[in-house]
């Protein structure tokens, strides 16, 4: 059965699709296959072989080949005999555009068939990201069992002339981890679990073993430990320069460790002596704009062994370090800290209560919440708030609530309660958690009560890697759409936590809302009120 003279119908549809994929991926396709749409609709001559739509402006040998493709399906599905000259026309080799030559022929048996071009093999350049990553995941996981991204970079710095760290304020908004995607995209690395773990391939450990022939470098595994009068490590493949470890510690992993598992969750022990304790501060707790480093040099100055870096959640917390690996945990102590007028902002716009949904998932047993007496002049109009929120934190959240003087009493606090913690944990041996399965942050703090339940007896305590507290613990990560949809209302003055949670129940999704909201219905006013009903409308219904 042949087909009719006029298919264009056919291709118009078909390039419809393609219209709404290459939308809904958002896809800058979409834009070039609308105008070809367009200009096909208005096309008054017939179309029968999709080598005719060359002449389409718009349309290339890209969509020519697509509809081929098609054509060719839906011939065979329909039974319709395939148009002579599809499929039959060779491109120049020049690769410019050339007309369809229709033989009775439907192959051209004079044609010889072009040959494949071999795909190169990918070789990261010598020094570049990707080259460090191979080498750091050759060193320290020869048995690929899979290791952090914030293992990996600690590590690379010897093999890498480039920062692995992205800096937006000067338009670098790459590092040179961005390689990783090369690695993956040509399997050389593979990454699996949540938090995510890398790990070679066997072609990707092929290639890295290969490197380090090539390039002579000697692993530090391999070699023994600089003396501590060697302020650098050599840099392998340039010449005797020597450079600058970073300040953060590298992270050397065990290779002699004895993992146990339970509920399908890894674990290890450090024994009492083997690990130091730590208090981390928020670097972004600053006293003043002027003294931003306040704080962290207070803490030192009294003898608490104390650093700086942006967390998750809390305003400080106390880590454990191993003596040996350098790998840190969470241990069960954690602060926040708020100044009363900052307190006061916090009810106002939601803040208050979701920093308190963060702090109950880290699953931290002490939480220690600081607030710290500084007046202002609007403090006073929100006391009965504010002794509210103090009361439910202590009942119902089990806060320790601590008031303080200024922020040089709340360092003074913070030095005696390192020196509590520091001897709470002498002769503590920790169960070490190494989940690689967690899909929600609840599974977070499930995890963490099961193992307690189980091992949390005598002299043991439970404690998740800090790279695991920062990766599931973060703003965005794991989000819900349910808890995206709340956050974006509270974003609307006037709508607080438990007003959104309200209007989510009734309209699941942003979608829902804009189509099915209805800004004079008197029972969504009664239900609501009147301004909150206002509110809404007139962001979402305009």
């Amino acid at each position: 059965m042949e087909l009719p003279n006029d298919i264009k119908h056919l291709y118009i549809t078909w390039l419809e699709e393609d219209v709404l994929a290459y939308s809904l991926r958002a896809q800058k396709s979409a834009l070039l296959y609308t105008r070809a749409l367009e200009k096909l609709r208005n096309y008054p001559e017939p179309v029968l072989t999709p080598r005719e739509l060359i002449r389409v402006p718009f349309i290339g040998e890209k969509i020519v080949g697509q509809m081929e493709k098609r054509l060719e399906k839906y011939c065979k599905e329909n039974g319709y005999n395939l148009p002579i000259g599809v499929n039959s026309v060779q491109r120049a080799s020049s690769g410019k555009r050339t007309k369809a030559t229709l033989d009775d022929n439907p192959t051209n048996d004079t044609a010889e068939p072009k040959k494949k071009r071999a795909k190169k093999k990918y070789v990261p350049v010598k020094r570049s990201g990707g080259y460090a990553i191979l080498l750091v995941l050759l060193e320290f996981d020869p048995g690929c069992s899979g290791m952090t991204k914030d293992a990996i970079i600690k590590n690379c710095t010897p093999y890498c002339d480039k920062s692995f760290t992205a800096n937006p304020s000067t338009n670098q908004f790459y590092s040179a981890w961005s390689s990783v995607k090369s690695l993956l995209n040509n399997e050389l690395v593979k990454v699996e679990g949540i938090p995510a773990h890398y790990y070679l391939t066997d072609e990707g450990k092929d290639l890295a073993e290969n490197l380090k022939f090539a390039d002579e470098i000697v692993f530090r595994t391999d070699a023994p430990r600089p003396s501590s009068s060697s302020s650098a490590l050599r840099n392998p493949g340039v010449g005797d320069e020597p450079i600058v470890m970073d300040t953060i510690p590298e992270v050397r992993p065990d290779m002699n460790r004895v993992i146990h598992n339970y509920n399908s969750v890894n674990y290890h022990f450090w024994e009492p002596g083997t690990y130091t304790v730590r208090f981390v501060v928020d670097n972004r707790e600053v006293r003043s704009s002027t003294d931003r480093d306040f704080f962290h040099r207070k803490l030192q100055q009294l003898g608490v062994d104390a650093e700086s870096r942006p967390l998750t959640v809390g305003d400080g917390l106390w880590i454990a370090r191993n003596k040996t690996t350098n790998e840190e945990v969470v241990l069960d102590y954690i602060i926040e800290r708020k100044r009363l007028d900052d307190l006061a902002s916090s009810i106002k716009d939601g803040r208050y209560n979701e920093q308190k949904v963060r702090l109950k998932r880290s699953a931290v047993k002490n939480v220690f919440y600081l607030i710290e007496e500084v007046m202002s002049s609007d403090v006073q109009q929100m006391a009965d708030a504010i002794q509210t929120s103090m009361g439910m934190a202590m009942t119902t959240s089990s806060f320790h609530v601590k008031r303080t003087k200024d922020a040089d009493d709340t360092i003074q606090f913070i030095a005696k309660i390192t020196k509590e913690v520091v001897k709470y944990y002498t002769g503590k041996r920790l169960l070490v958690l190494e989940p690689r399965n967690l899909e929600f942050q609840q599974d977070y703090r499930r995890v963490l009560d099961e193992f307690r339940e189980k091992f949390g007896r005598g002299n043991i305590e439970c404690a998740h890697k800090y790279y695991t507290f920062d990766t599931m613990l973060s703003k965005t990560k794991l989000m819900t759409v349910r808890e995206m949809f709340v956050r974006m209302l509270m974003t609307i003055r006037g709508i607080s936590l438990e007003k959104a949670i309200a209007i989510q129940k009734d309209y699941k999704t942003p979608k829902d809302l804009i189509r099915n909201f209805d800004g004079q219905d008197p029972e969504l006013a009664k239900k609501y009120g009147k301004r909150v009903q206002e509110l809404i409308a007139d962001v979402f219904k305009k």
